[in-house]
């Protein structure tokens, strides 16, 4: 097993249009201690194919193939589950990075114990490979760790900077659902230990589709079955009783403020079981 500094995950699922651009900005990183985890879930297009052709010969790269469409968000902890390396980031199937976003991340994060997170600046890239600047999706949060899970559960619209590198430490307790928002509560687990901090000159490319196909359930879990917002306020405030262990009318607190916040966004709905359909 791999036991460099950094692992990259790549979960893909029919992304044979977009594949090499990615695999590329992964082939051009200037830092040099890394390995790149790719599963393909179960893709029909011919990515897998493709993957193996693009990785052949490159020892930096190991692939997997999953029998059967597992969702993403299964995909995505097998990847994290995968790596054994100190710092680790997931890179979105049909997106890119620029030639320094690595190595800067980590050399930052090495050097910022008080960091959890390291980004680079968010790009949007339209269907017509218009790339804009998404400075929205920039965010500052409290040095406090309770203000800044507050915070994220508050503003968080654009979650761009879940493609951060981060310490793998701090996600090893965390439990994946197959929940909508889960990428939300992800990111508010790891600003729990620290901040996020923005690159400036290194570039996250996420590419925007006018028209999916697929269905949000079905991106997320591999199947049909609905997602309740009930379930992702239950979500949050089960991660937070995962972090907080200190006076109980505090937690009480905030566990209500994430109620507030959550429900103040998603409709009164999301209060009852399965959303009351």
């Amino acid at each position: 097993m791999f036991k460099g500094s950094v692992s990259v995950g790549l979960p893909i699922f029919n992304e044979y249009e977009y594949i090499e651009e990615t695999i590329q900005s992964l082939k051009r990183q200037s830092w040099k201690d890394v390995c790149f985890l790719i599963s393909d879930n179960c893709s029909d297009d011919g990515t897998f194919e493709l993957c193996q052709q693009l990785v052949a010969g490159d020892a930096r790269f190991k692939l997997y193939r999953q029998e059967k469409n597992i969702g993403a968000i299964a995909n995505f902890e097998f990847l994290f589950r995968e790596a054994n390396t100190e710092f680790f980031m997931w890179l979105g199937g049909h997106d890119y990075i620029s030639d320094g976003y690595i190595e800067r991340a980590v050399l930052m994060l090495m050097d910022h114990d008080e960091l959890s997170m390291v980004c680079g600046v968010p790009c949007a890239v339209r269907d017509d490979d218009e790339v804009d600047v998404m400075s929205e999706a920039i965010y500052r949060f409290s040095p406090k760790r309770i203000g800044r899970y507050l915070e994220s559960v508050r503003y968080i619209n654009n979650c761009t900077f879940f493609h951060s590198v981060f310490r793998r430490n701090n996600l090893v307790n965390f439990e994946f659902r197959k929940k909508t928002g889960a990428d939300n509560v992800i990111i508010s687990h790891l600003l729990w230990f620290g901040n996020v901090h923005f690159m400036e000159n290194e570039f996250y490319y996420r590419r925007y589709f006018e028209h999916r196909t697929e269905t949000q359930s079905k991106r997320i879990s591999g199947n049909d079955e609905y997602l309740s917002k009930y379930d992702y306020i239950c979500y949050y405030l089960d991660d937070f009783a995962t972090l907080y262990h200190g006076d109980e009318r505090m937690k009480s607190y905030v566990e209500n403020e994430i109620i507030h916040a959550l429900q103040k966004n998603l409709g009164v709905q999301a209060l009852m079981p399965n959303d009351l359909i």
